[in-house]
């Protein structure tokens, strides 16, 4: 690899030894083509001092022969001295060259070095390919030795397996064959279920005709009820237009009393007149005056009593006139109401009239339909069942013959079955035969010859093993030898050691025996006294104990050391004896290798004869299992042939089948609908009970709402009323002079519009958020109902149910729809925290929003 380059950009001077160095070494020959280190010089960077990193290059403490980067004080002087300088500095070579020489001379011996490295590395290289070589050909001829016989064994269990397949080919078609004829039975057993079938469905379709004809009869009686409520309505009609009349009657009489009262009150003031003037004319005398007077005051009296009768009676009839006119208008708008409803009731009667003569035709039409199409259907079904019968007859014979003829076929599949079992035996039995032959032979081969080398390799291990060991005992001989002259030595050396210690202990024993008797003669009872000797006599006692025990581990010693050499040299002799019998067992195997040996290449001579035999074998064999292929060949198109003719059959009779399947169905279906038309009649017809039911209800609470409607017009003219007394109060208001009852008046008025305005703000953002949500959870069912579009089943696997779909909507379906209508309303007119935790949930931020508007 490349050196690496120096971290900190190398000065620019003139005396550069690296640039030198490495021009210098360009005229020498190098091995190789990679430059040497500091060829590659690093692109130079600023020379600002944070950009240099952590280490100080300008910090060094001692500078030896540093050429200066600038001119020095001799740079200015002549050229001649200038000159004198170089010659000098030719003259005594500078460090920087001696680094040159020493840099050459290093990359000189790192290439011989590298050289050398690699004429070795050539060399192993070349050794290890051809050991690899070697290697590779020998698994090559293996593996193709292998290959050859995996493909022989392979060829012969595919024709062994081929062999199978056609007989199980054989007895899956004749299997195939009698499920079939079970087939055939069953969808005769399916015929007979699709008649039964029919005749329930006939049953069915009398019990519905009854019992539409029971519902007819209920109608009738239901439309005789209707006509005795419309009679009781209209005589009920009746006596309220006779009473409308007399009270017509009533009215008129007053109005002629009030004319002939108006007549009279115009004849007295004629009368009043005449005798005002017969007043006038009678002055002259004041008897006459005073009688006109009297008469006067009288008739004006009388006249006031008059006048005021007449005032009352005015009063009375036109309270009355009043009281007429607006039971007229009340009777008039009974009367208007009644009419309507009668009007209703009739156009209803009509419309039921009307739709049950619908009903009826329609009823005769499908009646007629009816018959006809069970006429059509008895003679179709009596054809079909003709035709059907001589099929079955047909069948049944064309069954027997194909039993016939299966029983044949059978008996002829069993026969080659039995000839093709015994062949495959025979030629399992071969094959076995050959493939152990086969078999025993290469394992015979192989085995002598992995064998022979194994038992060459092992004897020459063993050889080479016993040879160690015969070298090795004849070691461990000599050094026991050796041990045991050494241990003779010493054993002589600590004998002679012995006998002097035990000659120095007599001594000293017999002189301290002789100084003791003298003693006892000379003072025999300070002997008993004194305890200086009865230390010596303990430690005399000591001695000859220690002298006792020395000899008898001398003794001991000797006795062991001699049993330990006779038996490690008892054990030298047996394994001496056990190698050289070994040694003579391995030659005797060697030489039962050797004739095992010959014995094994007589035998593969003698087994590649008898696989030549078995070759010659295998191909009569192969002979044999082509025939029988091509049997088994001509009894699958036989077996074919038949199961085409079977399946022709079947297809004509499953084509039948559908057809009655289709007709049955679409019975059904006509029953369901004729089923679904009354219970929608039923339906109606229970409507229209519950509505006469209900006139009763509705005419009292028709009452109770025109006194309502009284009230609330009296109460009307009252706010009417009050609401002009309040517009002159305003008018008055706005019309006064004073400024400030105007301003506060109309500050009244912008902050009840303020208000107004912020409330229907507030209503607009509910309403925006409420219609948010209804589309979001319009949009979320959308969806759903488009996943449950999106599942297609298929119409075999469809659920049958008895409801059928039909041209209108029933009154039932009507009524539920009115109910959820209904009901939506108060749904809409619960609070937003008790419709449910969606405004309260997830638009709460909103809902805050809303909060602070209405704020004012």
């Amino acid at each position: 690899m490349f050196g690496k380059a120096a971290r900190f950009p190398i000065e620019k001077r003139k005396d550069n030894f690296e640039w030198r160095a490495i021009k210098q070494c360009d005229s020498f020959p190098l091995a190789s083509d990679v430059p040497p280190p500091g060829y590659y010089q690093p692109k130079e960077i600023d020379d600002a001092p944070y950009k240099r990193g952590a280490f100080l290059e300008k910090s060094e403490r001692k500078v030896f022969d540093k050429v200066p980067d600038g001119p020095g004080p001799s740079d200015y002087q002549s050229i001649t001295a200038e000159v004198k300088g170089n010659v000098h500095h030719q003259r005594k070579p500078s460090a920087s060259q001696n680094q040159d020489h020493q840099l050459r001379q290093q990359i000189q011996e790192l290439q011989g070095e590298n050289a050398r490295l690699l004429k070795e590395r050539r060399h192993e290289v070349h050794q290890l390919e051809s050991k690899l070589e070697q290697a590779e050909a020998r698994t090559r001829e293996l593996v193709r030795e292998k290959g050859t016989l995996q493909t022989e064994a392979a060829i012969a269990i595919k024709e062994q397996r081929l062999a199978q397949d056609r007989e199980t080919t054989a007895r899956l078609a004749h299997e195939k064959a009698e499920k079939e004829v079970k087939q055939l039975a069953e969808r005769a057993s399916k015929y007979g279920a699709l008649q039964r079938r029919l005749e329930e469905l006939e049953k069915m379709h009398l019990e519905s005709k009854s019992k539409s004809r029971a519902d007819k009869g209920t109608l009738e009686s239901d439309l005789e009820h209707a006509r005795a409520f419309v009679a009781e309505k209209q005589r009920e009609l009746d006596s309220v237009t006779s009473h409308r009349e007399s009270e017509s009657r009533r009215i008129q009489d007053l109005k002629r009393a009030h004319a002939m009262a108006e007549t009279e009150n115009q004849e007295l003031r004629s009368k009043l007149h005449i005798l005002q003037l017969s007043a006038s004319g009678a002055e002259a005398s004041q008897d006459q005056k005073r009688q006109f007077q009297a008469e006067r005051q009288a008739m004006q009296a009388r006249h006031a009593k008059e006048l005021a009768e007449l005032q009352l009676k005015l009063h009375d009839q036109e309270s009355v006139a009043i009281k007429s006119k607006q039971e007229l208008r009340d009777k008039q708008g009974e009367s208007r109401k009644t009419n309507d409803e009668l009007r209703k009731v009739r156009d209803e009667l009509k419309r039921v009239r009307e739709e049950l003569e619908a009903t009826k035709l329609k009823h005769q039409k499908i009646d007629n339909q009816h018959r006809e199409q069970e006429k059509d259907n008895d003679r179709l079904f009596d054809a079909r069942v003709q035709a059907l019968q001589k099929e079955i007859t047909s069948l049944r014979e064309h069954s027997s013959n194909a039993k016939q003829v299966i029983d044949e076929e059978r008996m002829k599949t069993f026969k080659e079955r039995d000839d093709l079992k015994a062949q495959l035996q025979h030629v399992r039995e071969v094959m076995s035969a050959v493939a152990t032959k086969y078999g025993a032979l290469s394992a015979t081969m192989h085995k002598l010859r992995h064998q022979g080398a194994l038992e060459r390799a092992t004897a020459e291990a063993t050889r080479i093993r016993l040879e160690g060991l015969a070298r090795e005992k004849e070691r461990r001989i000599r050094q026991l030898a050796v041990a045991l002259q050494l241990q003779e030595d010493a054993t002589v050396t600590m004998l002679h050691g012995l006998n002097h210690y035990d000659s120095l202990i007599g001594a000293m024993l017999r002189h301290q025996s002789r100084f003791i008797d003298r003693e006892t003669i000379v003072r025999p009872q300070a002997l008993q006294e004194d305890p200086q000797l009865d230390s010596d006599s303990a430690w005399r006692e000591e001695l000859v104990q220690l002298q006792e025990r020395t000899q008898r581990e001398v003794v001991e010693f000797f006795k062991f050391d001699k049993k330990w050499v006779e038996e490690g040299y008892h054990q030298v002799l047996d394994r001496a004896s056990n190698a050289e019998s070994e040694n003579e067992m391995t030659k005797a195997k060697l030489a039962e290798h050797e004739t095992a040996h010959t014995n094994a290449q007589s035998a593969l001579a003698d087994a590649e004869v008898r696989l030549a035999t078995a070759e010659q074998c295998v191909t009569s064999l192969k002979a044999q299992l082509s025939e029988v292929t091509d049997r088994v060949t001509q009894s699958a198109a036989e077996s074919g042939r038949i199961q085409s003719g079977y399946q022709a059959e079947l297809n004509k009779l499953t084509k039948q089948m559908n057809s009655e399947k289709a007709y049955a169905a679409q019975m059904a279906l006509d029953l369901a609908h004729g089923k679904s038309r009354e219970a929608a009649l039923a339906v109606d017809v229970d409507s229209l009970q519950e509505n006469l039911a209900q006139v009763e209800r509705y005419k009292s609470e028709y009452q109770a709402l025109l006194a309502e409607v009284r009230v609330i017009l009296s109460r009307n003219a009252l706010a009417e009323d009050e609401a002009e007394r309040l517009s002159r109060f305003n008018a008055e208001i706005l019309g006064h002079q004073n400024p400030m009852q105007k301003i506060l008046y109309v500050d009244k008025l912008r902050r009840e519009m303020a208000d107004v305005k912020q409330a229907s703000k507030v209503k607009l953002i509910v309403s925006t958020l409420e219609r948010d949500g209804a589309e979001e959870a319009r949009r979320k069912l959308q969806e759903e109902l488009a996943s449950y579009k999106a599942v297609e089943i298929p119409m075999d696997t469809k659920p049958r149910s008895t409801m059928t779909r039909v041209a209108r909507v029933p009154f039932a379906a009507r009524s539920v729809n009115t109910l959820s209508k209904s009901q939506a309303p108060r749904s809409s007119d619960r609070s937003p925290t008790e419709q449910g935790g969606s405004l309260g949930s997830e638009n709460a931020e909103d809902a805050l929003r809303v909060e602070d508007l209405g704020k004012p």
